[in-house]
């Protein structure tokens, strides 16, 4: 797995569409992912560190792991498959001895929004990056 870092994200209101941009940490290569509007600004606002008066989906998920004395470890884009990517959560159960390791299936915009809320690092496989990845000029 390649550590990346998040570096763009983009609304595009008129045709209810957004995008990340994943970059390879300490490399050149990116990753565009397009996702939907919401996920979009649960993401962007999770970045900046706005919290809704009400709590968002991605909000309460986040609330919800830690009542239940788990951690978000990390997320990762592990596949691609006909053109949609594939995500998972790595979740720390705590309150166990040894604490369990859970991963959960994800969408990778909803695994991101979780990682930028929970400030866990997010990677993507070296397939995933083969097949999906760009070059990028520093």
């Amino acid at each position: 797995m390649v550590e990346m870092e998040l570096r763009v994200i983009e609304n595009n209101i008129e045709h209810r569409r957004g995008g990340v941009v994943l970059a390879e940490r300490g490399g050149r290569r990116i990753l565009r992912i397009y996702i939907g509007d919401s996920e979009a600004r649960a993401i962007d606002k999770a970045v900046i560190g706005h919290i809704d008066r009400r709590p968002m989906t991605h909000d309460l998920i986040f609330s919800v792991l830690e009542g239940l004395g788990a951690t978000l470890l990390s997320v990762y884009i592990d596949e691609l498959r006909e053109e949609t990517f594939f995500g998972k959560l790595v979740l720390q159960v705590n309150g166990e001895d040894p604490p369990r390791q859970v991963i959960i299936d994800s969408r990778p915009s909803d695994a991101i929004a979780l990682a930028a809320r929970a400030k866990a690092p997010i990677f993507a496989s070296e397939e995933v990056l083969d097949e999906a990845g760009e070059e990028f000029e520093l």
